[in-house]
């Protein structure tokens, strides 16, 4: 009997054992996941110099692009709903200083694209350019390529509004149809007033 209760103490003693070293390497294991947090988010080329910083998070595994939990669905909707009630100023003074800081294309992109279009309606033509630009860097569309080519006309510069316009006139998506008569005519005045040789 005695030596029954020496082998379950014995047995005891070693399962006490392999749980604790299974336990240890456990913690050990853990803490070099959570040390490691993997590669930082590349900036693309083409967003180089936009004021966009790599997210200090691991690369995504999937190819959507999350949004992130930083409230930029809802300042992005208030700014809308402002530049509708005509408040071009409060979108604004809404989004100048919160844009930059994100890091979602699709909100960039749509952030710059309603600056753009608050300094349009407040008749500063050539800041509208440079947040459509922007907008235009993240998420190239036509609508954003039409409002681009509208601000440089109406800021004076006519080169690049030619650019835009002919750009415009090439583009391949079908949505791009509907500004095609007033893209081509403008572009046809820009070239005569430019005396540059017409698009071939």
């Amino acid at each position: 009997m005695s030596q029954g209760g020496g082998g379950v103490r014995l047995g005891g003693f070693v399962f006490g054992l392999a749980l604790g070293a299974s336990l240890a390497l456990a913690i050990g294991f853990a803490a070099v996941i959570a040390s490691d947090p993997g590669p930082p988010l590349e900036t693309p080329s083409h967003a180089a110099g936009m004021g966009v910083e790599p997210s200090a998070t691991r690369a995504p595994t999937s190819t959507a692009t999350p949004r992130p939990i930083d409230g930029a669905a809802e300042t992005l909707g208030n700014a809308a709903a402002y530049l509708q009630d005509g408040q071009a100023q409060l979108v604004i003074e809404l989004l100048a200083p919160q844009v930059p800081r994100w890091s979602d294309y699709l909100d960039l992109a749509e952030g710059y694209d309603l600056l753009g279009q608050a300094e349009m309606s407040l008749s500063h033509s050539s800041l509208a350019a440079e947040y459509f630009e922007r907008g235009q860097a993240y998420v190239p569309t036509a609508d954003r390529l039409y409002r681009l080519a509208l601000a440089y006309d109406l800021a004076g510069n006519l080169e690049m509004a030619l650019r835009r316009y002919d750009m415009l006139l090439h583009w391949q998506e079908s949505d791009a149809g509907q500004y095609w008569d007033f893209a081509s005519t403008r572009a046809d005045e820009l070239r005569t007033l430019l005396g540059t040789p017409p698009a071939r």
